[in-house]
């Protein structure tokens, strides 16, 4: 009887085991493009890091405008809600079940991840949370650079796609 017990304990165990592994590898492969995707932009300065190597990086606390208008990224960074994750790299959320705002200081890209269904309203939550820390107009957010992603375990139709801020021209329409 013992045995039976340790036995069907062990399955469970390695069941839930693999289950974890897969399930963290859905979320983190929706946050990798924060640490691979770099753009550089007309205001970047170039920081030579080894012999070949060089880093586009925008000046401290920029946020990057397709205009080439420079905002100030400080609302965000001072936020009281914002957590510093890695030199460069912020995250802002009220709620972290639903979405959450990463800014990439070097790159100074917005990368808004949403977590939870209808995919519409947890964008309508973070867009609250940014246009109420940012002090911009949507006109002038929709010059900045960000993405709007979920992941294939919350929206397997969705997954990767930029789906945009709402009141930008190009969004992706949510039901």
């Amino acid at each position: 009887m013992a045995t039976r017990i340790l036995t069907v304990f062990s399955i469970a165990l390695i069941v839930l085991g693999v289950g974890v592994y897969f399930i963290s590898r859905v979320f983190l492969s929706n946050h990798a493009e924060i640490f691979i995707d770099t753009l550089p932009s007309p205001s970047a300065t170039t920081t030579t890091t080894g012999p070949s190597q060089s880093v586009d990086r925008l000046p401290p606390a920029q946020l990057l405008s397709t205009t080439g208008a420079a905002y100030s990224a400080t609302p965000i960074i001072t936020n009281s809600q914002t957590e510093k994750l890695d030199e460069g790299l912020y995250v802002l959320t009220e709620d972290p079940s639903t979405y959450d705002i990463f800014y990439n200081e070097p790159t100074g890209i917005l990368f808004i991840s949403l977590y939870k269904e209808p995919l519409s309203f947890s964008r309508a939550l973070a867009e609250r949370a940014l246009t109420g820390t940012l002090p911009l107009s949507k006109e002038e957010m929709c010059t900045l650079q960000v993405k709007v992603t979920t992941n294939a375990y919350v929206n397997p139709i969705y997954d990767g796609l930029n789906l945009g801020l709402s009141f930008c021209p190009g969004s992706v329409e949510l039901e």
